[in-house]
């Protein structure tokens, strides 16, 4: 779906953003946008009083933030979503330990691990679950720990969703 033209959110866009800022328990996500995009998306998110803003597969594709500006969209109080199927998917274009640099380089306060699993694909691929224990397991193989883990897996998304732990 098209969210801007020449440099500026589309007003549906606008008026999506504007609806949410009246439902204080939703939570946005950026969809599958560009980089340049998402950061529109998050910067006038922002000033309307959106609270919960997640970067859907911030630094994969479609997105493809880079770590300057997942830092810039963090700093505007979104979360980066990193998704496992990305490791699946990508032919080795995104790896466990780019994963294990880009939530260091961003900080696992500001990141949600998701297994984006639930899709069918020409291929086999783990059961969500299944590929969620993949993920976690393989990132702290690589050095994250099981408190950040616990964090970007469970207390972030519930911090988005309103159910402060």
């Amino acid at each position: 779906m098209k969210v801007s033209e020449n440099g500026k959110l589309l007003p549906s866009v606008l008026a999506l953003l504007d609806y949410i800022a009246t439902r204080k328990q939703l939570a946005l996500e950026t969809g599958h946008v560009s980089a340049q995009e998402a950061l529109m998306v998050i910067h006038e998110a922002r000033a309307r009083g959106i609270a919960h803003i997640v970067c859907t597969h911030g630094m994969t594709g479609p997105t493809n933030l880079s770590v300057a500006q997942a830092q810039e969209a963090v700093k505007m109080g979104a979360y980066i979503e990193m998704v496992y199927g990305a490791v699946l998917d990508s032919n080795g274009k995104t790896t466990l330990q780019q994963y294990a640099g880009w939530i260091k380089a961003v900080g696992p306060a500001h990141v949600v691990l998701s297994s984006d699993l639930g899709g069918a694909r020409p291929y086999p691929r783990p059961m969500p679950t299944a590929g969620m224990l993949e993920f976690m397991t393989g990132l702290h193989k690589l050095g994250i720990s099981m408190a950040d883990i616990n964090l970007m897996a469970k207390t972030n998304p519930a911090r988005i969703l309103g159910l402060e732990p």
